[in-house]
């Protein structure tokens, strides 16, 4: 029973000093779940209420090592819990993003458009 909590502690102790030294060497919270240091928080995007949800999309520039990154945090929270979400793309992959975002707001404002001329 002993060793059992000898191990229990052991591994505990462990969780939390690798996550207090992520926290020193990423400078906070979200450099630590990105695993990258913060350069930069852009603006940030309100997204439309979802039933009890309210979503809060933010962007980061992030410099882990030598290599910059782009960060997109997704911030949910409810009345009961608060989720963080993090994403680290390079800039290729935010590159086909904007193009993917911009392909899908042609087809909103097609579709808005075409809806306008109908009523």
């Amino acid at each position: 029973m002993k060793l059992d909590l000898i191990i229990f502690f052991v591994f505990m102790g462990s969780i939390i000093i690798y996550n207090i030294v992520r926290f020193k060497k990423y400078k906070g919270f979200k450099g630590a779940i990105f695993g990258a240091n913060i350069i930069k928080t852009f603006d940030e995007v309100l997204t439309k209420k979802h039933s009890f949800f309210n979503t809060k999309i933010r962007v980061h520039l992030l410099k882990r090592d030598q290599e910059s990154l782009i960060g997109i945090e997704l911030d949910v929270r409810s009345l009961t819990s608060i989720q963080i979400f993090p994403a680290l793309i390079d800039r290729n992959d935010a590159i086909k993003l904007q193009k993917i975002l911009q392909e899908a707001i042609d087809q909103t404002s097609s579709e808005s458009s075409s809806q306008d001329r109908s009523a």
